[in-house]
């Protein structure tokens, strides 16, 4: 609709998102969208660091789920944007771990195991991120990719292991996005290298480009115009 594009786009600041969100009067929105106008809210005071509000954006959001998979991914939503604001403590990773542990096998396993990696990740227990991530697999092809790229980051672009996540997320076809933003992180890794493993991780990084498949011509990292 008219109004989630104008508070979603990316050129808004903060400010400027809570000042159009708040115009928008949820009374007057069709019932499938009353939910996410409070969800958005509720991101939107995140990232301006009001909890309180934030808090109860979600509060009224999850009041109006339909269905306890909506709620659930209301939820998810809260934890990822307490996470990514910097609220993260060792109560929201063992609440976490529960939603994960009871959730395995659901459609919601992998949102829960992506926010508590992030959660992981915050604390720098990045082995313990990357396992949660692998509880939940396999994963679809473009669920796979995300979690590579994921596992990538969190483990960095310093690190052999973490190169080689993000060689699996650029090889994988099922989104461009993420395959871009992968190889990014493959040739940054070659260029911020140590002086004394430039050499090495460039020429890692050109090997893993130039690899074509045995006998054939095509190549292990994907050609594609688009990327």
């Amino acid at each position: 609709s008219d109004w989630s594009s104008d508070v979603c786009s990316s050129d808004l600041s903060p400010k400027l998102a809570q000042s159009l969100s708040d115009k928008v009067d949820p009374e007057k929105l069709p019932v499938h969208e009353v939910t996410w106008i409070h969800v958005l809210r509720g991101l939107i005071h995140e990232s301006l660091g009001d909890t309180s509000a934030s808090n109860t954006d979600f509060s009224n959001a999850i009041k109006l789920a339909v269905s306890e998979e909506h709620r659930q991914r209301i939820e998810m939503l809260n934890f990822r944007a307490s996470i990514l604001g910097g609220r993260t403590d060792d109560a929201t990773i063992a609440t976490l771990r529960e939603r994960a542990a009871s959730a395995k096998d659901s459609p919601l396993a992998f949102a829960i195991a992506r926010n508590l990696a992030l959660a992981l990740a915050r604390q720098d227990r990045k082995a313990d991120a990357v396992s949660a991530l692998k509880a939940v697999e396999p994963l679809s092809e473009i669920r796979q990719g995300e979690s590579d790229l994921l596992c990538g980051l969190i483990l960095g672009i310093d690190t052999p292991e973490g190169r080689k996540a993000l060689q699996n997320a650029a090889k994988n076809p099922a989104n461009n996005t993420l395959r871009l933003t992968a190889i990014r992180a493959l040739v940054a890794a070659a260029a911020e290298a140590k002086p004394s493993e430039t050499k090495s991780v460039a020429n890692e990084v050109y090997d893993f480009f130039m690899k074509q498949r045995q006998g054939q011509l095509s190549f292990e990292c994907p050609r594609d115009p688009a990327v």
